[in-house]
């Protein structure tokens, strides 16, 4: 099943390593994403004043591991899935979030979605987040979350040419 957690640990290890790795194999489709960032970008983000206008979150899996050879007990076995983050501007919360490849449509997004979702309305922010208009999966979680466009924007990506972003709002009121 999957859990929803706040992150912990500081900007080189435990969650931010974890958020780090993962967002660098996937910037491709994250729209803000630009270059790969290193572990020292990486603590200066996590450490930085801006800390307290972000909640991140982290889906894992808890499963039983099978007893093995010599150990006759199931032991717990921890699988973290993937990351979300809500960055609070004003009254609105820019949610972004990822599932590692091999986690994808098996229900932990939205799992992570709608925790971000439920965080947003008990602290009164209307949410948003964008998209690339030609990630499907994604589009279709947020639109079975009850997102719809506002807005459009069109970006050029290095070696992959223009790509239209979809920025989109659950509604005007949170």
């Amino acid at each position: 099943s999957t859990r929803i957690r706040d992150a912990v640990g500081d900007g080189h290890g435990s969650d931010a390593q974890f958020i780090r790795e993962l967002r660098n194999a996937v910037r491709q489709n994250l729209t803000r994403a630009g270059d790969e960032i290193s572990v020292n970008q990486q603590a200066q983000w996590w450490e930085s004043p801006e800390r307290e206008r972000r909640r991140i979150t982290i889906a894992e899996c808890w499963s039983m591991m099978p007893p093995s050879f010599g150990n006759t007990e199931r032991q717990p076995l921890r699988s973290i899935l993937g990351f979300g983050m809500v960055y609070e501007f004003g009254s609105e919360g820019w949610l972004t979030g990822v599932i590692t490849e091999d986690s994808r449509g098996k229900g932990h997004g939205r799992a992570l979605f709608e925790e971000m979702l439920a965080w947003c309305k008990s602290v009164h922010l209307q949410p948003w987040l964008e998209v690339f208009a030609d990630n499907m999966p994604a589009r279709h979680l947020y639109l079975s979350l009850g997102f719809a466009t506002d807005n459009t924007r069109l970006v050029r990506q290095p070696g992959v040419g223009p790509r239209t972003i979809l920025i989109m709002t659950t509604g005007k009121s949170a």
